[in-house]
């Protein structure tokens, strides 16, 4: 799932308002993969975003939702694109390890500061899976050289791998240039 920061000038429109500290870390215009929703007993949706950094749950109303594909990765929901039908409140939906500890918030926050690294490896192994889960519009598709063997899309790049992930988006092993899969 994907959105769209829409807020301009958040100082302004919310001062006074906890939500203002979200500015820092929130550009307009710039579109975010959504790693959690959290269904609050109030009615309100928060979308969890980690852009490069530690995840924070920002209010719904913040994003316009540029593709609504639930990921496959969430735990939680049956059903494939938000908003859910008739979800329950309170209700959080993430990860497996999100939605099963209480707690892995907390040690992710702790881990990140303390510097170990198990939570820390296992948020950032979902992350990456989450990102690369959908093909994106602005990329290029790999090439397709015989079966499930690709050509990186880039010029100049003439790394040739094969794959076998069902992602949207492969990742060429020489420079890490993401690719649309043409395999699925």
């Amino acid at each position: 799932m994907k959105v769209k920061y829409i807020i301009d000038n958040l100082k302004e429109k919310y001062k006074g308002i906890k939500e203002e500290t979200y500015s820092e870390y929130l550009v307009l215009g710039k579109e975010y993969v959504v790693y959690g929703i959290d269904y609050l007993d109030n009615g309100k949706v928060k979308f969890m975003i980690g852009d490069d950094c530690t995840p924070n749950l920002y209010p719904s109303s913040f994003f316009e939702v540029t593709d609504n594909q639930i990921s496959k990765y969430w735990v939680g929901t049956t059903e494939n694109y938000y908003p859910l039908l008739h979800p329950k409140v309170p209700f959080f939906i993430s990860f497996k390890e999100m939605n099963e500890d209480y707690y892995f918030f907390d040690k992710l926050l702790d881990d990140e500061r303390d510097g170990h690294t198990e939570t820390v490896e296992l948020y950032w192994k979902y992350i990456e899976l989450m990102n690369n889960e959908f093909p994106e519009p602005d990329l290029q598709y790999a090439t397709i050289i015989d079966g499930s063997w690709l050509m990186c899309a880039y010029p100049y790049c003439d790394s040739v791998w094969e794959e076998n992930t069902e992602n949207g988006i492969v990742i060429c092993p020489k420079n890490s240039h993401r690719n649309n899969n043409p395999l699925l």
